[in-house]
């Protein structure tokens, strides 16, 4: 596996969003990857709701991609060192369904922070919760590679 950045975007959004069951295609968006060996997505991160600080990020990945932690750390970086070196955004927030145990995990391995929930947020009416990540927190996390 490895990270291709910012090529096929546009497929890589429509990819991502069908693996999350996202309706509706974002009004602007960047989407950065990493391919399998065979050259097809095997993690997809969509950003999204820019600000002058903070950026929205949605991750969709196969499940063998979480094996090869030569690729995780390069995807990692590359996806905050976007956000917090190009871009200059002072925050990441991540929304995740109360009930998507599995990506509350990971986002909060990645060193997320739950900040809050918002009661009957979702299109069924389920609670979402809110996750950050800081520039500060990026730099120190052990997977940096400055």
């Amino acid at each position: 596996m490895k990270f291709v950045g910012f090529e096929k975007e546009d497929a890589a959004e429509i990819w991502a969003r069908d693996q999350l069951a996202v309706k509706g295609k974002p009004e602007f968006f960047r989407a950065m990857t990493a391919v399998d060996d065979n050259e097809e997505f095997a993690c997809v991160v969509v950003f999204t709701n820019f600000t002058s600080q903070n950026v929205d990020l949605n991750i969709a990945a196969k499940k063998d991609f979480w094996r090869c932690p030569k690729s995780v750390i390069s995807t990692f970086n590359g996806i905050f060192s976007y956000t917090f070196h190009t871009i200059k955004a002072a925050r990441v927030t991540a929304l995740i369904a109360d009930s998507n145990r599995k990506s509350k995990k990971f986002v909060e391995h990645m060193g997320f922070t739950l900040e809050g929930v918002m009661r009957k947020a979702s299109n069924n009416n389920e609670d979402v919760c809110i996750y950050g990540f800081l520039a500060d927190e990026y730099h120190q996390h052990s997977w940096y590679r400055g």
